[in-house]
């Protein structure tokens, strides 16, 4: 629905009055004016409001209430919104504050309107489409009074109850309706509405609707009759609720947000992650079942329905409920009259739902026929999580027992015995008819709880009584006795009695069971006792289970009843062993007949056994107890109850526990560290034992994803496992499996019409099987399977076992594959950290051996100039000063390889230098090896050291051509531009140090060869310093391309395969400046100039400290000289105005030259200063740019150069 302002429904016409106004002024106006609300106003802003609901709590209350000023009865502070909130958002805060008027207000809290339901009526009715009847929307709490209530009466059920009208009914028929706008005329009126009847003042005739009627019929109606509530009644004419505004406006945003909230869930259904399909696997197999629901409640708040949000498996099955058709609807639609369930669910799942406390309970669902046990719980607002299990069969069996105990009950209580059952404390706590007989007992009540023997029995058998009960409840035993006794009225009489104690399950008696027979008339009793034996075969034959009388020396079958019968037929006179069991030659094995009699020969107590009867092969719990017969042998008497469900439930329990016990344990020795081979081997072994099945089967899903390889199993053929292959076709189950991406059950292979067998399954003699998804991190990894050879029914537990070892399975892989990653990204790591930890080493030994080389090459230049061209030892002298120089060169290689060697920066085009290159690079390779290039046209520049670019594109070419070496082959040289950089940059993981280049544009250049390749080993050394594969050579042309790579803020790959050849790719950044540096021009010679003046020559190394002073001093300076920043500060400082310039090294301990550089310019700030370096000399200067520093000068320099800088200084005066 498109977004409606509340300014564009709003009435923008509001009434309102001061807070001085005389509350029955204000009655006065909602009469005459027929609103419902009264805005009560200062300055154009609310500052409370008088509603209809408002006066009904005034006709409610006390007499006097309308005394109240209208501050007193007026709601305050007013809930207002701004116009430009939406219709949605609107509803949402009257529903939330309880409210039916929503204050509209200006940007300055000015009063603008008021939206009622009626305004949202209105818009919706033309916006919203519902069709739903009036039944799914309706207010079924209704509130029903008679037509003499007075006023005050109903006032106070509407206050009581949070509604704003009450059906007037008389002998169930509607008469009219009272509503609070009635009540507000009632109040104007000046009636008592204590004594006032409310049938003078209803409205009448009531308009009613079938509860079938459409929604917007109902709307039309109320529209047309100008109501804003009607009268539901079922098809029987009966009233089964109201339907109002209210109602309509919240049943159509709700119809709109179910349709939102189901479309939602099938979005959030297809985004779920593998993660949490997997975690929605293992709700989805709990043995409980769950369900998430979310209350509906009126406007008052309070529940009238609850809707189903999600189920798991367990639910379905235990209730009949399909997920497919219930999620996203009410519980009234899903269970048609579950509202008028005795249980209440809406009201007592709604209190979870909206007080967040918790409930357990067992409850009869009427609708589903079924009792369950039920825990309820709230996870957020609004919202509450029921988890239970199915406990018809439990209650089933209770009511059962329950009847059994009626009837014997009834036994009792038609048995001619006199029985009486006493406390310990020998109080009476119940007695049967033929004692209250008996003793002419009138009110029999009226001695429960009062001693036995009773107060009107002769002293002397109350003595006995009393001496016997003591006995029992001493000893435990049964005793007889006889005693007289007398009844109410006095009369003797003689019974014998019998004391029984009655003890519970662990053996205590808990009571005395008194059964006394009258033997003043022994004939009489005999006939009793007949007619007692018939009853009691009457109910033996009631019972619904086998009893059976034998004898215990001859087993002969004494009696049986119908149901016993029924299993066995009449076999009365047979041998128990013969008649009720097969296979035996005589007494059986497990006869329990020596249990039920002790040594000492007394009869014992009742032994109880469960056991599989071989004939019927069914369960039985049995109670045998050796009695006295009515002959006086001593014969079993044998109680046997069927409990073959209860064992079919149980065994499977256990078949569960077993099942979640092998993926515990597969768990387990998945976290154990064990490799995968091994975990899957595991797992396979624990499927074939706990299922009882020949075969199981790991199946990988190959790469090219067009077949699964047999990876692991169990009862296979020799050599096939690890070889064997399946196809992903649908016509094979495995195939079928990944396609659909749903377990697959198969009962009989040869039957099935999904898929045919294939070669595996056929050639092992498969028949039944399962198989599922083993889930991966981006695809299947893929499918586990168990076969039989035999045709088998397999169940949902089954499956769900089977899914749950292949959750287990895809978190390993999933684990060991992040283990495997992040192992890679360690030895990535440590190599670059090796290499960054060589480079500032490198750096360093450039740096002092820089210092050792700048006194080589000045004391030799010095040399050479005092040295006559015919000295013997010049020609020495001279080879000292090229060793010197390749000296130099090497050192910086070792800048380049530390990164800091960048000397002259330009921007330029990659094309531009590998062109420039080309001559030079067809005469360095191989005649046999061919160069192919593919530059990419206007490639952007970057701002490079165009010297050490050549020197990385050369030593690239130069290798490629080796590794091709005496063969034929191709060297293709491409260039283009990508943008990439960033944490999340693919193309950065993939790089072989794991960089992490700044998000931007970079110019790539690409050198691939089809040479010999390299193996892992040799890729993870071939950028350390003095690695190489050559028999010549030093190790440092790939470390010092390395090097130079990042010196530019740039990155390089490889990659290689043994065989095949391979690929460097470099990444440099773009340049900012989109035009090409020009050429520097030639640097003007300085052979014939001279220096004057003094200049101070700072230094903390003595060679260079000396060699720099002989080489001022030969081209015409005085030096003073000092050992560092500090002392060269206090020179200065002292003879600043005799020195001419200082010669200043960067790199010094105490304080540096930047330190010591600031220091003289604070005492002269026009001194010239050159500062050198052992680092490059780009590097140094960008420290001091537009700082004034002269001149800069490359560490190690000799005369020439130390000569032309100085000339520089003195002639230029500045840089």
């Amino acid at each position: 629905m498109d977004k409606i302002r509340l300014d564009s429904i709003m009435s923008p016409d509001v009434i309102s009055v001061t807070p001085e106004t005389p509350l029955s002024e204000a009655l006065s106006i909602l009469s005459e004016k027929k609103i419902s609300c009264l805005l009560v106003a200062e300055n154009n802003k609310p500052i409370g409001i008088l509603t209809e609901r408002d006066l009904v709590k005034i006709a409610g209350g006390s007499t006097n209430m309308l005394k109240k000023k209208l501050p007193e009865v007026m709601k305050s502070p007013v809930i207002t919104v701004p116009s430009g909130m939406d219709i949605l958002d609107g509803y949402a805060v009257l529903r939330e504050a309880k409210i039916r008027h929503l204050v509209v207000v200006d940007e300055q809290g000015g009063i603008e309107g008021i939206v009622t339901h009626t305004n949202l009526l209105e818009e919706l009715g033309t916006k919203l489409t519902d069709d739903r009847p009036v039944f799914d929307v309706m207010t079924r709490v209704i509130v029903i009074s008679k037509p003499d209530d007075t006023v005050h009466q109903i006032s106070r059920k509407m206050t009581e109850n949070s509604t704003s009208c009450i059906i007037i009914e008389d002998n169930s028929k509607p008469l009219g309706i009272i509503t609070e706008r009635d009540i507000a005329k009632i109040l104007l009126s000046g009636v008592d509405v204590s004594a006032e009847s409310v049938n003078n003042w209803m409205s009448s005739p009531v308009h009613r609707i079938s509860s079938k009627m459409p929604m917007p019929e109902a709307m039309h109606l109320m529209n047309q009759k100008k109501h804003r509530r009607l009268i539901v009644h079922d098809d029987n004419g009966k009233t089964v609720g109201l339907v109002t505004q209210s109602d309509l406006v919240r049943g159509m945003l709700e119809g709109n947000y179910l349709r939102g909230l189901r479309a939602s869930l099938e979005r959030k259904e297809l985004a779920l992650s593998e993660s949490e399909k997997r975690y929605k696997q293992l709700f989805t197999n709990m043995l409980n079942g769950f369900a998430l629901h979310e209350v509906v409640v009126n406007e008052d708040n309070k529940p009238i329905d609850y809707i189903f949000l999600e189920v798991n498996d367990a639910f379905e099955i235990m209730t009949g409920l399909k997920r497919s058709e219930i999620i996203g609807k009410k519980v009234t639609e899903a269970l048609p009259g579950i509202e008028n369930d005795p249980a209440n669910w809406i009201s007592v799942y709604g209190k979870v739902a909206l007080t967040g406390e918790e409930s357990r309970f067992e409850q009869y669902v009427q609708p589903l026929r079924k009792w369950y046990s039920v825990y309820a719980y709230k996870p957020r607002e609004n919202q509450f999580a029921a988890i239970f299990y199915d406990i018809t069969e439990r209650k089933q069996l209770e009511l059962k027992l329950k009847i059994s105990e009626k009837k014997d009950r009834v036994w009792l209580e038609n048995s001619p015995v006199c029985t009486k059952i006493v406390d310990l404390d020998f109080n009476l706590r119940y007695m049967s008819v033929a004692g209250i007989k008996a003793l002419k007992i009138v009110n029999v009540s009226q001695l429960y709880g009062k001693p036995y023997p009773f107060d009107f029995f002769p002293g002397s058998s109350k003595k006995i009584l009393t001496n016997k009960l003591e006995k029992v409840k001493e000893t435990g035993e049964i005793i007889t006795t006889e005693a007289p006794v007398a009844d109410i009225d006095g009369n003797e009489m003689w019974f014998q009695a019998t004391f029984v104690p009655i003890k519970d399950n662990e053996g205590r008696i808990e009571s005395i069971l008194v059964v006394s027979v009258d033997i003043n008339e022994r004939k009489k009793a005999e006939e009793e006792l007949k007619a007692s034996h018939e009853r009691f075969t009457t109910i033996m034959n009631a019972i619904d289970a086998i009893v059976y009388v034998a004898d215990m020396e001859t087993y002969d079958l004494l009696f049986l009843n119908k149901y016993a019968k029924k299993l066995f037929g009449d076999v009365v006179g047979k041998k128990c062993w013969q008649a009720l069991q097969k296979g035996q030659s005589g007494q059986c094995d497990f006869c329990s007949n020596d249990k039920l009699i002790p040594p000492k020969g007394k009869l014992g107590e009742t032994f109880t056994w469960e056991f599989q009867n071989t004939i019927t092969d069914r369960w039985f719990h049995i109670h045998d107890r050796a009695i006295s017969w009515v002959d006086g042998r001593i014969v079993r008497l044998e109680i046997a109850s069927d409990i073959t469900g209860r064992k079919k439930a149980e065994n499977m329990l256990k078949l569960k526990a077993e099942q979640q016990l092998a993926s515990n344990r597969l768990g387990l020795i998945a976290l154990s560290g064990m490799g995968l081979d091994e975990i899957f081997q595991a797992a396979v072994a624990s499927i074939s034992k706990t299922l009882g099945l020949e075969y199981t089967k790991i199946l990988e899903l190959l790469p090219d994803g067009k077949s699964f390889l047999l990876r692991e199993g169990v009862g296979w053929k020799e050599g096939i496992i690890g070889h064997a292959t399946v196809g992903t076709e649908l016509d094979s189950q495995a195939g079928y499996a990944l396609k659909s991406k749903q377990p697959v059950i198969v009962k009989d292979l040869r039957e099935e019409p999904r898929f045919s067998g294939t070669p595996l399954l056929r050639d092992h003699g498969v028949i039944s099987g399962m198989s599922v998804i083993i889930q991966g991190k981006d695809r299947p990894f893929g499918i586990l399977g168990a076969h039989t050879t035999r045709q088998k029914t397999f169940t949902e537990d089954d499956i769900n076992f089977l899914q749950s070892i292949a959750n287990v399975l895809a978190e390993t892989i999933a684990r060991k594959q992040a283990e495997e990653e992040s192992k890679i990204m360690e030895e990535k790591l440590r190599h670059t950290q090796k290499l960054e930890s060589l480079g500032v080493l490198a750096g360093g030994i450039a740096h002092d051996f820089n210092n050792i080389l700048t006194s080589i090459l000045g004391n030799t230049d010095l040399a050479l100039d005092d040295l006559s061209p015919a000295s013997t030892a010049r020609d020495y002298i001279e080879e000292i000063h090229k060793g010197a120089k390749r000296a130099a060169e090497l050192s910086q290689q070792m800048l380049a390889y530390s990164g800091k060697g960048k000397f002259i920066i330009k921007n330029i085009d990659v094309n531009d230098i590998i062109k420039e290159m080309t001559h030079m690079l067809e005469v360095s390779i191989s005649k046999k090896h061919n160069i192919k290039y593919d530059l990419t046209e206007n490639l952007l520049l970057v701002e490079v050291d165009i010297t050490q670019i050549h020197q990385v594109i050369m030593n690239l070419i130069i290798n490629a051509s080796e590794a091709i070496g005496e063969n034929n082959g191709v060297i293709s040289v491409s260039t283009s531009t990508v943008e990439c950089g960033g944490e999340e940059c693919q193309t950065c993981r993939d790089m072989m140090f794991d960089e992490v280049l700044p998000m931007g544009q970079y110019v790539v250049t690409e050198v691939a060869d089809t040479g010999i390749g390299m193996d892992e080993e040799i890729i993870k050394k071939i950028f350390d310093p003095f690695f190489t594969t050559k028999l010549t050579g030093r190790g440092l042309g790939m470390s010092v391309v390395l090097g130079i790579i990042r010196g530019h803020k740039g990155a390089i790959n490889v990659e290689s395969e043994p065989g095949v050849g391979t690929k460097f790719t470099v990444f440099l950044p773009v340049s900012g400046n989109v035009l090409a540096t020009t050429k520097p021009g030639r640097e003007e010679t300085a052979a014939s100039w001279r220096g004057h003046g003094t200049v101070l020559l700072v230094d903390d190394d003595e060679t260079v400290r000396e060699v720099g002073k002989d080489m001022l001093e030969a081209i015409g300076f005085n030096v003073t000289t000092a050992v560092d920043g500090q002392e060269a500060v206090q020179i200065f400082h002292d003879s600043s105005n005799e020195i001419d310039c200082v010669l200043l090294d960067l790199t010094m301990p105490l304080m540096n030259g930047e330190e010591c550089f600031h220091e003289l310019r604070k005492i002269w700030k026009d001194i010239r200063v050159v500062i050198y370096s052992g680092y490059s000399k780009e590097e140094t200067a960008q420290k001091f740019v537009d700082q004034g520093v002269n001149e800069f000068l490359q560490k190690p320099f000799g005369l020439k150069a130390l000569k032309n800088t100085m000339r520089k200084v003195f002639v230029e005066d500045k840089i």
